[in-house]
Formats: C-alpha cells, structure tokens, sequence
C-alpha cells in the first residue's frame, strides 16, 4: 500500500514545501502532499537545512505526517474537472477524484525532485 505524507516542522507548525529549487513554509492547505519515498527524502533534506540555517547538530525538527488520500481537499474548479472527467469516462466521481489527487501528488513529487542544476 503506498503511503503519502505532509512534512511538518513541529517547532514552528508549519509546512515544508519545495518545488525545484524554492523552498518554503506553508499552512496545511496549501502542503503539498508526498509520497513515502521523496517524503522521506525532503524531510532528511528539510532537517540537514535546519540545522545549517540555525547552527543546530542534528536538527530533527522536521517529521513525517501521515495523509490518507481522501483528506487532500479539491477547490471548486478541480471538482468541477473531477466531475467532467467522471461523466467522459464513465465512472464514479470518488473514482475520478482519487485518480485527480493521485495526479496531483505525482506532479508535487516531480516538482519537489527535479534537479535545477542538471535540468
């Protein structure tokens, strides 16, 4: 069974997110949502940046968050797209929005992964 996680600072309550080479904090809803094993990998990396950025040894503020797919919230137009790719493909909008958010993780583990410096 394949896991997906948020990555959460316990110190501050707020969210890891990085895209390329960005990288910031966020509330819950806008946290992106990983899978295990690029979660596990941002949040090594997350901890290894805590501690040069606050001179700390062996920060661990940085842990996992458990997400269950169905918790990840769809705005008003991903529903409205959920609903239309249901009705084209004949099948059940839970169906739809599973795969929507299925997507939508695969593309925050693109966007987190990719390497700016290699391209």
């Amino acid at each position: 069974m394949i896991k997906f996680y948020r990555i959460k600072n316990a110190e501050t309550g707020e969210y890891f997110k990085r895209s390329g080479c960005i990288i910031n904090s966020c509330s819950e809803e806008d946290a992106p949502v990983y899978s295990e094993d690029i979660a596990q990998q941002l949040v090594s990396d997350a901890n290894q940046l805590d501690a040069i950025m606050n001179h700390i040894e062996g920060s661990e503020n940085y842990h996992l968050q458990p997400v269950k797919i169905g918790d990840i919230k769809l705005s008003n137009d991903e529903m409205q797209r959920v609903h239309l790719d249901a009705r084209s493909r004949n099948i059940s909008v839970m169906t739809a929005a599973t795969n929507y958010r299925l997507k939508m993780i695969q593309n925050w583990d693109n966007a987190a992964s990719y390497n700016f410096l290699r391209g």
